[in-house]
């Protein structure tokens, strides 16, 4: 729909004097001129890149909720786009649900951001559901499991094994990394071999209170990857997160125990949970049976529940066979007086 693309007025400014440098990489979130500048590039983008024009545009000093909203609405795919690359940006884009990742174009810059509302967001909404096998965790006696410690180092392993792709023009991850604004923190998941201390695995993801997104990741040893999950789960149990944003559906991340939650159930989510107050995201480098072994908060409850229910189990069997032994004597004594 353009009516959600190109609002407002756009001044005759000279598109070929906007540079990708001067008006969608700004550090700070852009205003005055650099927003008119980079309302002026948008233009330009979506005339050399028509299909864009048919997509939702986002720019800095949007009311965003309003123009989310808009779009849960009248727009029936999960695209959008924007030329600002700015860090302060897109983790505003972040708090309100967007998963930001890009595409490159041919000119006039070489990509744009494609913050993605997904239809339908695959999520975890009860961690207690994810659950390591016996196999996985004898997996995890050979891996050592930390969090940010080496969070260049993931992304650019995640770079190359998908290729630049998307993440590779998503520099300002490392931007919101290392200065996380008010509401939005990028942060890395990383996983070793216990004997060489290699990376073998990594997840790279931003936090918006009690939610824990994962925007990418990678793996390398066969295991490895599975073993980073359930780590990963029992960490955010343990420090109180409700919603780990799985992004796009997919199989295995079902089997994880994640649901696929319809676009405007999620983003009340997110607007009920972003503000919320967790623990501290850390976690030294530790054997990763340590986080798989930690026990859940309803263990005990669980465990009652199952004693309880074979408890009741065993008496019933006990009456049952109380009940034949009373019969069968009677029956004795009945054939003994005939």
């Amino acid at each position: 729909r353009p009516s959600l693309c190109f609002e407002g007025t756009l001044n005759t400014m000279d598109a070929s004097s906007v540079t990708s440098t001067s008006a969608c990489q700004q550090q700070e979130m852009p205003s005055g001129q650099e927003l008119q500048r980079l309302q002026v590039l948008a233009y330009s983008v979506a005339s050399s890149n028509p299909y864009l024009k048919y997509r939702p545009l986002l720019l800095p000093g949007e009311d965003l909720k309003a123009k989310t909203q808009r779009i849960l609405d009248t727009y029936p795919d999960s695209f959008c786009w924007t030329p600002c690359f700015a860090p302060a940006f897109i983790a505003e884009l972040c708090y309100h649900g967007y998963l930001p990742i890009a595409t490159p174009i041919t000119r006039p810059i070489k990509a744009v951001v494609l913050p993605k509302l997904h239809m339908e967001r695959c999520c975890v909404l009860d961690l207690n559901k994810v659950q390591a096998s016996r196999s996985d965790k004898k997996n995890s006696r050979h891996l050592k499991f930390s969090v940010n410690k080496h969070f260049d180092e993931v992304f650019q392993s995640c770079v190359a094994q998908h290729g630049m792709n998307w993440i590779g023009y998503m520099e300002m991850f490392k931007d919101l990394h290392r200065n996380p604004t008010q509401h939005t923190r990028f942060v890395s998941v990383e996983v070793y071999d216990a004997e060489t201390d290699k990376l073998v695995a990594g997840d790279i993801g931003y936090i918006c209170g009690s939610i824990y997104t994962s925007a990418t990741g990678f793996c390398t040893q066969s295991g490895a990857g599975k073993t980073l999950l359930c780590s990963l789960a029992a960490l955010l149990r343990r420090l109180g997160f409700r919603i780990w944003d799985l992004g796009m559906g997919m199989k295995y991340k079902m089997e994880l125990g994640a649901i696929n939650v319809k676009r405007p159930v999620f983003v009340r989510l997110v607007q009920k949970y972003r503000d919320d107050v967790v623990s501290p995201f850390e976690c030294d480098i530790v054997p990763a049976i340590d986080l798989l072994k930690m026990q859940r908060p309803d263990q005990d409850a669980d465990k009652a529940s199952v004693a309880a229910k074979k408890a009741a189990k065993a008496a019933k069997k006990a009456e049952k066979k109380a009940k034949a032994k009373a019969y069968l004597a009677a029956r004795d004594e009945k054939a003994a007086v005939g």
